[in-house]
C-alpha cells in the first residue's frame, strides 16, 4: 500500500507541477484527496494526514534564500554593491531549485522604465543560478505583456536608450543575450534598494 501511495503522490505532483503558480497546491490537494478516497481502507483521518503531510512537504520546498544557493560571482556583486542576503530575500524565494520572484510593484508605471527594471532582474536571476548577468529580450517582453507595460513601438528603442546598462550593445536582436555593463550591474543593485523597501 505505502509503496502504491509514494508512486500516485509522484505522478500527481507531475501533473500539479503543469498548473499555474496560484493553483499547484490546491490541485495537487484535489488530485490526492480522489486518489485516497477510491481506497476503501482509507478513513478520513487518514485521509486528512495524508494531505496534511503533502502541504509541510509541499511548504519545505519554499524556503528563503541561503547563501550558498547563489553563484559567487553574484555573492561579488552583492558585496561590491552592498546588497544584503536579506534584501535578495524580499524580492525573490526559493522554490524546486529555482529562484522566483516575490516582487509585484517594480515602483513605477512608465513602460519604458518597467521593461528596463524587467531585464535587470531577469539578469540578476540568471546571475544567481550562474554567475552571468544576462537576459533574454524576448522573456523580457512577455513579461512586459503579462504586466501590461509592453510598448510594441518603442520596445527595442527603450534598449537603445538605456544602452550603456548593457555590455557592448548595439541592436535589439531576438534570440541573443543581452549582458549587462558596470553600470547596468549598478543600476540593478539601485533597483534592488529601491524595490525591497
Amino acid at each position: 500500500m505505502k509503496e502504491k501511495l509514494v508512486e500516485i503522490i509522484k505522478e500527481i505532483i507531475v501533473i500539479s507541477e503543469k498548473c499555474d503558480e496560484p493553483y499547484k497546491v490546491e490541485c495537487f490537494k484535489l488530485l490526492l484527496k480522489h486518489e485516497l478516497e477510491k481506497s476503501v481502507n482509507n478513513t478520513p483521518q487518514v485521509l486528512n494526514s495524508a494531505i496534511q503531510d503533502t502541504e509541510v512537504a509541499i511548504e519545505k520546498k519554499q524556503r528563503e534564500i541561503n547563501d550558498s544557493d547563489l553563484h559567487i560571482k553574484f555573492k561579488n556583486f552583492m558585496k561590491k554593491y552592498n546588497v544584503s542576503i536579506d534584501k535578495i530575500n524580499q524580492l525573490f524565494y526559493f522554490e524546486n531549485e529555482t529562484f522566483l520572484g516575490m516582487y509585484d510593484d517594480l515602483k513605477t508605471t512608465k513602460a519604458s522604465e518597467v521593461q528596463i527594471r524587467i531585464a535587470l532582474l531577469q539578469a540578476m536571476i540568471c546571475a544567481m543560478n550562474n554567475g552571468e548577468f544576462e537576459f533574454d529580450g524576448e522573456a523580457v517582453r512577455a513579461e512586459c505583456q503579462k504586466r501590461k507595460a509592453y510598448d510594441l513601438p518603442n520596445f527595442t528603442a527603450n534598449f537603445k536608450y538605456k544602452a550603456g546598462f548593457f555590455d557592448k550593445f548595439e541592436t535589439y536582436k531576438k534570440g541573443n543575450l543581452i549582458k549587462l555593463s558596470e553600470v547596468g550591474k549598478e543600476e540593478l543593485s539601485k533597483i534592488i534598494e529601491e524595490i525591497s523597501q
